[in-house]
């Protein structure tokens, strides 16, 4: 229970500092779609003449701006994890200096995310509960490779031997989180389809406020995740080190 009340009472707490730090993992993505549409064949004729090939730049930057969003995802983990230390020690991290820790371990970070979530999906595909349990067990790598000197397969080493004896507490937990995130999604997913149906009888002008509300809100909820494997590796940390959490390096 302390580890679902620190992740909300974390999350709540620094929520405009992780909303900072989620639109600049997005903002690579709404970019590449914005030309990617800029792109996008204007007439019958331009597909006529170019056949798929005409839709192939458009497709292009948007698989670019995933890949760049999900490598900035990694280092907002790992930005998010500094704020948990730094809480856990009783002090308040600001965004640069979240970003100013993280962003050097970027690519230690966004190869170690690549690697477990390779790892849980297999996993996953071949047999749910194993595939759960390897979940927790990699459930703080990243947080590792942000905080200690590692390379991604040694991030994952250390992720499973800190959640040794702690795997099913952090199952339950992890499950728990991923099920509010779920609600509070759907939540701003309905804020956002209110908003859209509401064309007909509202001003545009408020249902874009709506809208713009909705996913507000679905970009504040993203990052629940993403807290809890930060405030779980924090208090593994403190286990290991009899209450006390090394400085990060």
């Amino acid at each position: 229970m302390q580890l679902l009340s620190r992740t909300f009472a974390l999350w709540w707490r620094e929520l405009g500092r992780f909303g900072v730090l989620a639109l600049l993992a997005v903002l690579p993505l709404l970019v590449a779609a914005g030309l990617a549409d800029a792109l996008a064949p204007v007439s019958p004729a331009d597909v006529t003449a170019f056949g798929r090939a005409a839709y192939l730049p458009g497709a292009s930057i948007v698989l670019a701006g995933l890949v760049v969003a999900a490598a900035l995802a990694a280092v907002a983990q790992g930005a998010i994890t500094h704020a948990a230390l730094a809480a856990a020690a009783g002090r308040r991290a600001g965004v640069w200096a979240m970003l100013r820790a993280a962003v050097p371990r970027a690519g230690a970070l966004a190869v170690t995310a690549l690697l477990s979530s390779a790892a849980v999906a297999a996993a996953l595909l071949l047999l749910v509960v194993p595939g759960l349990l390897l979940a927790a067990a990699l459930a703080v790598a990243l947080p590792a490779a942000a905080a200690e000197p590692l390379g991604a397969t040694a991030a994952l080493r250390r992720s499973l031997a800190l959640t040794r004896g702690s795997r099913l507490a952090l199952l339950g937990a992890g499950l728990v989180v991923a099920l509010a995130a779920t609600g509070l999604e759907l939540a701003a997913l309905a804020v956002l389809v209110g908003a859209l149906a509401s064309r007909a009888l509202l001003p545009a002008a408020a249902s874009d406020a709506l809208a713009l509300v909705g996913l507000v809100l679905s970009l504040l909820v993203s990052t629940l995740p993403l807290v809890f494997p930060a405030v779980a590796y924090a208090a593994l940390r403190a286990a290991e080190g009899g209450g006390k959490i090394p400085p990060a390096v």
